[in-house]
C-alpha cells in the first residue's frame, strides 16, 4: 500500500493556479507569489495520482504521461519530510482557510 502526500493547489492574482507539495518541499513554489489563496488541498500517492487530481479539480483534460515513473510511489523520505513538518503547513492551512471565510 503507498502512503499519500499532502498536496495543495494555489491561485495568484492573475488567476494562475499552481500545485506544490505541503510542507518544505513545496516551499520554493510557494515563495513565487506572495500574493496566492490556497484554494484546495488534497492527498496523491504519486506524482501521476496528483496531476490527475489536480486537472480534475481545475476542470481540464484527463493528465497523461508517458513516463512509467510517474506512477513510482513517492519517496520514504518526501513523507518523512512533509511528516516533520505537518503542524506547520497544517497551521498555514488553518490560517488560510480562516483569511478566506472572512473575504
Amino acid at each position: 500500500m503507498s502512503r499519500s502526500l499532502v498536496h495543495e493547489i494555489w491561485v495568484d492574482a492573475d488567476d494562475l493556479e499552481m500545485c506544490c507539495l505541503a510542507g518544505p518541499d513545496g516551499d520554493g513554489s510557494r515563495a513565487l507569489s506572495s500574493n496566492s489563496r490556497l484554494v484546495h488541498v488534497f492527498a496523491a500517492s504519486s506524482h501521476v495520482d496528483a496531476m490527475r487530481k489536480y486537472h480534475a479539480f481545475l476542470g481540464r483534460e484527463p493528465y497523461t504521461t508517458t513516463h512509467a515513473w510517474d506512477s513510482e510511489p513517492y519517496p520514504d523520505a518526501w513523507h518523512e519530510r512533509q511528516e516533520a513538518a505537518a503542524g506547520e503547513w497544517r497551521a498555514l492551512h488553518a490560517r488560510m482557510m480562516q483569511a478566506s471565510e472572512g473575504s
